[in-house]
């Protein structure tokens, strides 16, 4: 009889081992290794790549040592924190170009043309010295720049003026008596197209 009851009682243990053992293996996951297994499988969000400071050259008419001639490859490579990009010769974006909207700067592929707008914080240099352009009034400009190779006065407050730079020109608008637009171009100054 002791047989009998020793083996029932083993018997009701390797029953209650199996099913602790069955339950263990289809038991759902806690909730740590839930969340463990959702961080592990949701999607990264892709880092930004980090841009290096800014730096427009107004003699050399460059910018990071960029030409207004300068490819979509090119652009990307010494500036990858672009925000957008349109292909060379679309129909959109003037031919297409290469934009960076968080620092105001946009590279115009089909027209050889780099537009530094008035949000731009980068830096401006001119014979080596760093130099404030935008924003500041038109007779700092002629100070800052001298006599224009072309320009086109619309009133007193509101002109663009145009210089010769050793990569082709830049174009200086001045809105409301304020250098409002920088853009270089890759063209002499009677031949170049801007963006509109």
């Amino acid at each position: 009889m002791k047989k009998i009851i020793a083996l029932l009682v083993l018997a009701a243990w390797s029953d209650a081992a199996f099913a602790q053992a069955t339950k263990a293996k289809t038991k759902t996951p806690s909730a740590k290794a839930s969340a463990k297994k959702t961080t592990a499988t949701k999607p990264k969000i892709a880092k930004q790549n980090p841009c290096p400071s800014l730096v427009v050259d107004i003699d050399a008419g460059t910018i990071n040592e960029l030409t207004p001639e300068a490819t979509m490859d090119e652009i990307k490579q010494t500036l990858p924190c672009f925000t957008g990009d349109t292909p060379e010769g679309s129909d959109f974006n003037c031919g297409g170009g290469v934009f960076y909207l968080s620092k105001d700067v946009f590279f115009y592929i089909n027209l050889d043309a780099i537009e530094i707008r008035k949000k731009y914080t980068g830096k401006f240099v001119k014979g080596g010295e760093e130099v404030r352009l935008l924003g500041i009034g038109k007779e700092a400009l002629y100070e800052l720049m001298g006599e224009p190779d072309e320009d086109s006065e619309t009133d007193g407050d509101n002109m663009v003026n145009i210089y010769t730079t050793s990569s082709g020109s830049i174009r200086v608008v001045v809105a409301n008596g304020k250098v409002a637009e920088v853009s270089l171009h890759a063209q002499e100054p009677d031949m170049i197209e801007v963006c509109e």
